[in-house]
C-alpha cells in the first residue's frame, strides 16, 4: 500500500515537472489569443454602431418643419 502511494506520487510529480513548461506556455498563448479575439470583436462592434446609427438616422429621420430659422 505505501509503495503504491509512493509510486503514484512519483509518477504524478514527474509528469507535472515535465509538462509544466509546456502547459504554462499553452496557457499564455490561449490567453493572448482570447484577448486578441475579444478586442477584435469589440472593435468590429464599435465601428459598426456609428454607421448603423447614422444610416438609421438619415433614412428614418422624421420630417420636422422648422418654425424658426437662425
Amino acid at each position: 500500500m505505501p509503495l503504491d502511494f509512493l509510486t503514484a506520487w512519483g509518477v504524478s510529480t514527474a509528469v507535472g515537472f515535465l509538462f509544466q513548461p509546456v502547459m504554462k506556455q499553452f496557457a499564455q498563448d490561449v490567453g493572448k489569443d482570447l484577448l486578441k479575439d475579444v478586442l477584435k470583436d469589440l472593435l468590429k462592434a464599435l465601428s459598426y454602431l456609428p454607421l448603423a446609427y447614422l444610416s438609421k438616422r438619415t433614412v428614418n429621420a422624421p420630417k420636422i418643419p422648422r418654425l424658426c430659422r437662425l
